[in-house]
């Protein structure tokens, strides 16, 4: 069952990325060359005007009560992403599926603000629940957010060097580390999925307060990066917010590979609950064989009767 659920999630997946791509590819220009001389040129990072969005602009509320809602959810990733196993699973699909949801229906549809919200929480509420009983796909989710966001990182840092024009190199990166991190995630289960949490937690504080304090700037940077599209850096304030990603990773993994993580194992409550059952069973049966007459206990170890058990 768990086997066609990730294949189903695969699959949808897969579909999403190409028709996303398709349809980027139809609303912009694509250059089909990548070499040094597409560089980008280095702007002095400098803004003298530079002004808070909070202080200087009407906060619009469904965005700053998500936001506010991100920086919670970021600080609980970052410290208790593991020992929280279920909560944070039911998380990772909610989120996944809510951010996936408001971006399709905000591009291909006219609903109002209100409308996108309702109708991605209750896809991403759906995910969540999915996630939370059917384990594997949380672990899956965990991982392919990982590697999407370390795929995101690895196009910061390749942006201070050359810049790529080509539309599919962007998506085809982000999804074959997706699936990768993904896949091992199911292998490796407890360290990827502190690694996760603690990568969910600092991309989620990051954007967070992005919108406080630029007003989206680096989505919109991070957004061009994902259409291979111009775009540039024009202010130290968006390395300073992009900085605080790194930050909390590190000290996420820190946290729970040294603290709150390291004693907690999500599958030795599974492993108690059967060991329980069977004892309770012993318990009950040992004093009685087939037929309901009394036997020795000694009967159920494989002892040889009358001889004297060795204390």
């Amino acid at each position: 069952m768990s086997r066609k659920i990730l294949k189903m999630i695969l699959f949808v997946l897969v579909t999403l990325t190409v028709t996303f791509a398709a349809n980027t590819n139809n609303n912009t220009t694509a250059t089909t060359s990548l070499s040094n001389e597409t560089t980008p040129e280095q702007m002095p990072m400098r803004c003298p005007d530079f002004k808070v969005y909070a202080g200087n602009n009407t906060l619009n509320i469904p965005y700053t009560i998500t936001c506010c809602i991100a920086i919670v959810c970021a600080f609980y990733f970052a410290l208790f992403g593991y020992r929280g196993f279920k909560f944070s699973l039911f998380l990772v699909g909610f989120i996944f599926a809510t951010l996936i949801t408001f971006v399709i229906l905000n591009n291909h549809t006219t609903l109002p603000l209100w409308g996108l919200i309702a109708v991605s929480l209750a896809v991403g509420l759906f995910c969540g629940l999915l996630t939370t009983f059917v384990i594997y796909c949380g672990l899956f989710l965990g991982g392919f957010s990982f590697g999407f966001f370390i795929g995101i990182f690895i196009f910061y840092i390749v942006h201070l060097f050359i810049h790529i024009t080509i539309k599919w190199i962007p998506f085809g990166i982000l999804l074959g580390l997706s699936l990768i991190f993904g896949i091992l995630a199911l292998r490796f289960q407890k360290p990827l999925f502190i690694l996760s949490t603690s990568m969910l937690g600092g991309v989620l504080a990051t954007g967070g307060v992005d919108y406080f304090v630029e007003g989206f700037e680096l989505l919109d940077f991070t957004w061009k990066r994902i259409v291979a599209s111009d775009g540039q850096i024009t202010c130290w304030v968006t390395c300073v917010v992009l900085a605080i990603w790194p930050v909390l990773f590190i000290m996420g993994n820190l946290i729970q590979f040294v603290k709150t993580g390291k004693t907690f194992n999500h599958l030795a409550g599974k492993n108690s609950v059967s060991l329980q059952g069977e004892d309770k069973a012993m318990q009950r049966y040992r004093s009685l064989n087939m037929n309901g007459d009394v036997v020795a206990k000694s009967y159920y170890q494989g002892e040889e009767p009358g001889k004297a058990t060795e204390v």
